[in-house]
């Protein structure tokens, strides 16, 4: 019979002790790395969100000038040409309500305006030059 001596017994044992270290020190960065990443990966997520819903809310502000132009009470009293760039409109002897329709429609909504200009006809008119930009 094979005698087995104490030193071999701890010696093996200490090599059992010292893979499992390793093992465990592995894991343990491996779990640090994958919570990192899932730190990036939701910060990430957030900022799509966000440009998503700014995305969304330009394209409705878009929509809702391009919606306001083409309303009755500006088509024939003006022109307004829309471009990839933005829009260009010009109107003539608007009445108060529609001057009050178009700024408050315009000043309250997030589109960029980029000129603005009314030039007073007498007590109920007024001309208007503006310009939106995309």
């Amino acid at each position: 019979m094979v005698k087995v001596k104490l030193s071999h017994i701890l010696l093996g044992l200490a090599a059992i002790a010292l893979i499992l270290l390793i093992w465990r020190i592995n894991a343990a960065s491996a779990l640090a790395e994958s919570s990192l990443s899932r730190q990036n990966t939701v910060a990430l997520a957030e900022r799509i969100i966000r440009l998503r819903s700014e995305w969304e809310d330009n394209q409705a502000a878009k929509s809702r000038a391009q919606a306001l132009f083409d309303e009755d009470a500006f088509k024939g009293r003006g022109v307004a040409r829309q471009s990839a760039q933005g829009i260009k409109a010009e109107y003539k002897n608007l009445d108060a309500q529609a001057l009050n329709r178009l700024t408050r429609a315009l000043f309250e909504s997030p589109v960029a305006i980029k000129t603005f200009s009314a030039e007073r006809k007498g007590d109920q008119a007024a001309d208007v030059s503006l310009e939106i930009a995309w």
